[in-house]
């Protein structure tokens, strides 16, 4: 229990803020969630009716590029199977199941995989919040975690009251857990003095593998809040999204709401000092954004609270749990790859912050509300971070795949190889992009080419309008185009071990004066090159590295965002040119090691009713149940040490005070 004078000390935290929060009346010491969560209700409306409103998995899927996320060159989809992601909120939704399946049923989901405990790690749940409030947060944090990573775990850990204390009791309880590799916090408060105290509650637990911890940034704007501001923590901002009646990514703008700032209390992280320039000293927060505006917001299904059913929410609670999907999403690859999971301050933000700029969205207009205001700007800026994530290319590196050459070696803009150059000829099926024809007209993502096209990609005709401001290469008909941030041609092949040379000519589109459109070129989950093509066709050339035969995707990625960005690109050639010795798989690049962590223990297992030569080690049902009475008290009486330090760290400051 609390001692009186730390409720004290809460309730004069909580009048000081009151007027720039719009608090209901609640008990002291209780963590507000109105002020961090923004939220459109809608009319109530049967699911028959279809009153579903706000974006839909599919929509967020297809504008930050989770629908590209492949693994194991291009054989297996990136949608966090393996791993498990630990969500921590308060009291307890009785009908988070059934507004889950019934989410997974309109959105054509897979079921999923939910455990929920309590703070202690117990199956005797919480009370409700009679607000409601809550229990609309777990609706949006669980469902939305399951629509961007539907193949992983989840786990839910409600904590007996939104008091600080409890919601850090369930932190290391969803820490501690078998399995979990990342953690989503929807919730914070204003900064305290004290608060790099309980920086160490935001670390992999001694013997687990590791876990990244993810927060919302806060829906006030400026000052920081915390966990958020914890350099332990990857903070996550928010946009207000605009997508065109595809569901393909338009623009982003900063939502004014986006919470961020110059932590009062907290030094800079060392892996903030070359990237920030807001500060030098202090640690300063969001690091990455998400979308977050009200106004568009995500369909959640919601019967608990008043609307008891489809409901719009936004917020920067949105965004913590997509961040974590994503997170869940790279620790799957790094699986695939033989990597552990990731340690979120020694490894995941030191690399968010190490990656390319183009890696994300970034936010250069809008600005944000609170005291003071901040403008988003190029690059790095407290409102939006480093941007939105580009997923794959945040995956791909968080990986272990940095955007470099893989043999090393330049891009150059020589000629390619002549075809008697390569002993098996060019690999590439329609090069010069001739099928389909489409004639005169330009026709994005069309149908019976070997290629792949997804978002503004296509082909357009010699005479369509697309291509009518530029010189074609001789004897061609068609080109392909990639039309702003997003836009990708894709194409499988099968490629032996060798070295190979991919190259293909490009210019901007013509009829867009300033066009600055990027390409980068993948060949599986490798970046061998990052062009920005000239008024005219020229030829570039990327030389790399298959170290296994198999199947690779080769993948022509539009990078520029907003504004008349477009490319065309026409005649490429794939063409090995010194055949390997297939020796098996070389290791994929790794980043800087975290530390050492062991394999959690693994869960009790138990034979089926079936099972006729069961092991004489498998515990019987008593024992499991015991184990699990011991798990949590030994949760408990961990979580009960902490605290009583953490009180009397507040008496202390009271005292001196």
């Amino acid at each position: 229990m609390l001692s009186p004078s730390w409720r004290r000390w809460l309730v004069a935290r909580a009048e000081n803020k009151s007027r720039r929060r719009r608090q209901n009346k609640r008990s002291a010491g209780l963590l507000s969630l109105e002020w961090l969560e923004k939220r459109e209700l809608l009319a109530a409306s049967p699911l028959a009716d279809l009153g579903v409103n706000g974006y839909t998995p599919n929509q967020i899927s297809q504008a930050y590029g989770f629908n590209q996320i492949l693994f194991a060159n291009g054989t297996v989809k990136g949608d966090g199977s393996g791993q498990t992601i630990a969500i921590v909120a308060a009291y307890n939704d009785p009908n988070l199941a059934n507004d889950l399946q019934v989410f997974d049923q309109q959105f054509g989901l897979p079921n999923a995989a939910l455990s929920v405990f309590n703070q202690i790690g117990g199956t005797y749940l919480p009370e409700t919040d009679p607000t409601g409030m809550w229990e609309a947060e777990e609706a949006l944090d669980v469902e939305w975690a399951h629509a961007m990573a539907p193949g992983a775990n989840l786990v839910l850990v409600e904590a007996n009251s939104d008091n600080f204390t409890d919601l850090l009791r369930a932190v290391h309880t969803a820490a501690s857990l078998p399995g979990v590799s990342v953690v989503s916090m929807s919730w914070g408060d204003a900064e305290f003095p004290t608060e790099t105290s309980y920086d160490s509650f935001f670390t992999t637990p001694v013997g687990h593998t590791g876990v990244t911890f993810v927060a919302a940034s806060g829906d006030t704007g400026a000052p920081p809040i915390y966990p958020a501001a914890s350099p332990n923590v990857l903070s996550v901002g928010g946009t207000t999204l605009t997508l065109d009646g595809q569901g393909n990514y338009v623009s982003e703008t900063a939502w004014s709401g986006s919470g961020g700032g110059i932590s009062a209390y907290e030094a800079q992280p060392s892996y903030q000092k070359s990237v920030v320039s807001q500060s030098m000293t202090q640690r300063t927060t969001p690091d990455v954004a998400y979308d977050a505006d009200p106004q568009t917001g995500f369909a959640v299904y919601d019967s608990y609270g008043e609307a008891g059913g489809w409901i719009v929410k936004g917020g920067t609670s949105a965004g913590a749990p997509q961040w974590a999907a994503l997170i869940a999403i790279a620790d799957q690859g790094r699986a695939l790859v033989g990597e552990g999971t990731l340690d979120g301050p020694s490894q995941t933000l030191p690399m968010i912050y190490q990656m390319p700029s183009s890696n994300f969205h970034d936010i250069i207009s809008g600005r944000s509300m609170g005291t003071p205001s901040y403008s988003a700007g190029p690059g790095y800026d407290l409102v939006t971070g480093r941007g939105t994530p580009i997923a794959n290319q945040v995956v791909n590196y968080l990986v272990g795949t940095p955007p470099v050459s893989p043999s090393g070696g330049p891009l150059s803009s020589a000629p390619p190889p002549s075809p008697s150059a390569s002993p098996n000829g060019d690999l590439i099926g329609d090069g010069d992009f001739d099928y389909p024809s489409v004639g005169a007209s330009q026709v994005p993502q069309p149908s019976g080419s070997p290629w792949a096209f997804l978002g503004w990609a296509g082909i357009a005709g010699y005479d369509s309008y697309m291509a009518s401001g530029n010189v074609l290469p001789p004897n061609d008909l068609q080109a392909a185009f990639l039309y702003n941030q997003g836009a990708s041609i894709l194409q499988t092949v099968s490629l032996a071990a060798g070295v190979y040379t991919l190259s293909f000519q490009a210019t901007q589109v013509g009829i867009y004066p300033g066009s600055q459109e990027q390409i980068e070129v993948l060949v599986g989950n490798m970046i061998v090159a990052l062009v920005t093509p000239g008024p005219t066709f020229t030829t570039y050339t990327a030389t790399f590295t298959i170290p296994t035969a198999g199947y690779y995707t080769i993948q022509f990625l539009g990078m520029a965002p907003n504004g008349s960005n477009a490319a065309l690109l026409d005649n490429v050639s794939l063409q090995m040119v010194t055949s390997l010795s297939d020796t098996g798989p070389s290791p994929s690049p790794s980043p800087s090691p975290g530390p050492s962590l062991s394999p959690p223990p693994s869960p009790p297992s138990s034979a089926s009713s079936g099972d006729q030569s069961s092991s004489a080690t498998s515990p019987s049902s008593a024992d499991s149940l015991f184990q699990s009475i011991l798990s949590a008290w030994n949760n408990f009486l961990q979580s009960e040490l902490l605290f009583l330090e953490w009180e009397w760290n507040q008496i202390m400051m009271l005292i001196e005070r």
